[in-house]
């Protein structure tokens, strides 16, 4: 089954008069966004061939090795893209890539002469990159919204007509929380917001007036078996896809299949149901001063257990995770709270319960 890269491949002299723009491109657009381009983009704006061109010229290899999968993947989807009949002469007319101890953020801005789309970089495997994503649990707005929102309100134009704006992952949560704080007159504009994958808000957000305003206009895609999408709080009337994978590599956007210009549905597992429930269930039970306190506590474990990305998480990480808890300095409540999360999250990687093992 095609995924979309041959997607790209199979459009490449199609324009978007001929295939209209649809949920394929923007899952493609979604993933755009992975790439860095800080030191390639010498003027803005410039199409997409002319910053490919430059990006693949000076980018060494090497290095594109050594990222995250699915920033190699991003890459080979750029490089696929960028001398295409459909692609190459959208315009880049903003990026923004910041990286700092607590705070992820990425985003870019393409545009035609008839939408503009904003996609908002996703986080990668790695887990230092998912911390930030662990406080949306217990603070609004994280810096990275924040971020989002004045990304918004800068490249939203008062002539615009069809705003599109999404991401993958922590980008679908930007996409959404940025929409969200948003003036009533750039909510106006907004065509569609796509949510591929991205963890919900909570509970007080998403019962928001501000969150119900934009509610019609979030599309929401899930893998079949889900995972982060199925954290906290979203609307129900999501498109499940087909991956061609399991479990957590499912998030990634490259193993979802399509067929033409659709994404290809498929039903949401019973794993993933049951793992939404109890998620919700287990961060309901704790103040957001003891789920700040757990984040910070969590991280700890996974770097003494070292743990460096979530899609090598596996039934013997969790083992030596709960060796490093037994043995972290931190108060019981907190542990039994961690030993609990684990025990949730053996749904993906086991049918036995760690209880034996604490």
């Amino acid at each position: 089954m095609a995924n979309i890269i041959e997607y790209v491949k199979y459009y490449r002299n199609h324009s978007f008069d001929e295939v209209s723009f649809n949920e394929v491109d923007a899952l493609i657009f979604a993933n755009i966004s992975y790439i860095n381009f800080n030191g390639y983009i010498n003027k803005l704006p410039v199409t997409i061939n002319e910053l490919g061109t430059n990006y693949f010229f000076h980018v060494e290899p090497e290095k594109i090795k050594k990222l995250p999968q699915i920033e190699r993947d991003s890459y080979n989807l750029f490089k696929t893209m960028k001398d295409t009949l459909r692609y190459k002469n959208l315009l880049i007319t903003d990026y923004q890539k910041k990286i700092d101890g607590e705070t992820q953020f990425g985003a870019i801005t393409i545009r035609s002469n008839d939408w503009v789309y904003i996609s908002f970089e996703g986080t990668n495997s790695y887990v230092s990159g998912w911390k930030e994503d662990c406080h949306l649990s217990h603070q609004f707005p994280i810096p990275s919204q924040i971020l989002a929102k004045e990304y918004i309100s800068r490249n939203v134009k008062l002539l615009d007509r069809k705003v599109y704006i999404g991401g993958h992952s922590k980008g679908a949560n930007l996409a959404v929380a940025g929409a969200m704080m948003s003036s009533l007159s750039i909510k106006s504009k907004i065509t569609s917001i796509y949510d591929f994958d991205g963890p919900g808000m909570r509970e007080r957000e998403f019962n928001s007036s501000e969150y119900k305003l934009i509610e019609p206009k979030i599309k929401k895609y899930l893998p079949s078996q889900s995972i982060v999408g199925m954290l906290m709080y979203s609307p129900d009337n999501f498109k499940t896809i087909n991956s061609t994978s399991k479990l957590i590599l499912q998030h990634n956007p490259f193993t979802w299949t399509c067929f033409g210009s659709y994404l290809i549905e498929d039903s949401l597992s019973r794993k993933s149901i049951k793992f939404g429930k109890e998620i919700k269930e287990f961060v309901k039970e704790y103040k957001e001063d003891d789920m700040q306190k757990f984040v910070y506590t969590l991280f700890k474990v996974f770097k003494k257990a070292e743990v460096e990305q979530f899609s090598h998480f596996t039934i013997n990480k969790m083992a030596k995770c709960v060796v490093s808890l037994k043995d972290l300095k931190a108060d019981q409540e907190t542990k039994e709270k961690i030993f609990k999360l684990f025990n949730i999250l053996t749904i993906f990687i086991s049918k036995k319960s760690l209880n034996s093992k604490k």
